[in-house]
């Protein structure tokens, strides 16, 4: 398990860990090292014990992160599961062959993947997923024996250089970000589902081990390329965004800026 929090930063500090880049994945993937997980290590175990490597990313989005797996594990195959039909225009050719695609609900029945996968990747879901519990509880029946679960989710609140929380609303993002979580959660959606991830997990008689991990995020407070980067991240993962924060144009899509 991951919780991403965001920590005031200088926007020099910033940008120096997210680099300049379109692809909203990495704005994660530059504050874990270059790595697409948290636990590279424990990926790259599951994936040479395993006779036929799988992985699932359950809520792939665009898929940008299905794409780079398939690219780091040619041996394994990967497949990205979104109630949405995939849109992969933007990745021209360089979809590779072990890449494959599913349209489903993740709160609809998945019991067609019972077994399946060696490893099943989590990210940032929970905030359009009304009973999160079951979803958790499909995809431990979609793993093979012995497979990993990553469940990662951001908290949607902003820490100062001592870690301790900032005020409310000092920029447009943060003020976003509350609005974003006091809408999903009127909306019924499990946005706060990480709370009770540990005691889900360690309460299974079927889990080995759990692990959990905070990252924290560097983050500026004004307009420069870590504050756009973030937002380009929401709008792309976050489709209600416009509903969440109308009185904050900044996040009402590209044509509002």
């Amino acid at each position: 398990m991951s919780k991403a929090k965001a920590v005031l930063s200088s926007e020099e500090e910033a940008a120096k860990r997210i680099q300049h880049t379109a692809a909203p994945g990495n704005f994660l993937k530059e504050t874990m090292n270059g790595d697409l997980t948290m636990a590279a290590d424990l990926v790259d175990l599951v994936i040479s014990e395993s006779d036929n490597p799988t992985i699932l990313d359950a809520g792939c989005g665009r898929g940008h992160w299905v794409i780079e797996m398939a690219q780091k594990y040619p041996q394994a195959v990967v497949t990205g599961l979104d109630v949405k039909p995939i849109d992969l225009k933007d990745c021209g050719d360089s979809i590779p062959s072990n890449c494959f695609w599913r349209n489903l609900d993740l709160e609809g029945d998945l019991g067609i993947l019972e077994n399946s996968f060696d490893v099943i990747h989590v990210r940032a879901v929970a905030s359009q997923i009304v009973n999160f519990e079951r979803v958790v509880e499909q995809l431990f029946k979609a793993l093979k024996p012995h497979g990993l679960l990553l469940l990662v989710a951001g908290e949607q609140s902003f820490y100062g250089p001592d870690r301790l929380p900032l005020p409310q609303d000092q920029c447009s993002t943060q003020k976003a970000m509350r609005l974003l979580h006091e809408y999903t959660l009127n909306e019924g959606f499990s946005i706060e589902a990480y709370y009770h991830w540990h005691d889900w997990l360690t309460g299974r008689s079927d889990v080995e081990k759990v692990l959990s991990q905070d990252v924290w995020v560097p983050f500026e407070l004004g307009t420069g390329t870590a504050s756009e980067m973030c937002r380009h991240f929401l709008l792309e993962y976050t489709d209600f965004m416009p509903k969440a924060c109308p009185d904050v144009p900044e996040f009402h899509g590209e044509n509002n800026l």
